[in-house]
């Protein structure tokens, strides 16, 4: 999402670099972006070859976490306004206007 991003707001070159095949496809077919695969290629070699020699202007280092690994994400910090989904249009507001400290409104399903 982070390279979709960069493309969406005028990146004129977004390569990613993954070690896993599914995830590279899907960045070819799904976000149009160049891919590096970086157990089959030279980092360092590739991206100057592909930047003309100057190298990258920006890195964004997206990494997620595998569901076998060991360190916890804390994420609780992040929700800052948990609500019921009922409250959807208020929350939204609230995160638009940048009422109250709102980053992020949480909505749960009321039962």
């Amino acid at each position: 999402m982070a390279a979709r991003a960069a493309m969406l707001k005028g990146a004129e070159q977004v390569i990613v670099i993954d070690r896993l095949a599914e995830r590279l496809t899907q960045v070819r077919q799904y976000i149009g972006a160049e891919i590096l695969d970086y157990t089959k290629e030279s980092v360092i070699a590739e991206l100057k070859e592909r930047t003309g020699g100057r190298g990258p202007d920006v890195c964004i280092e997206a990494v997620g976490m595998e569901a076998h690994g060991t360190g916890a994400l804390d994420t609780e910090h992040l929700a800052t306004h948990v609500m019921p989904l009922d409250d959807g249009p208020r929350g939204y507001r609230m995160f638009k206007e940048k009422q109250d400290g709102c980053v992020r409104a949480v909505f749960q399903p009321t039962k």
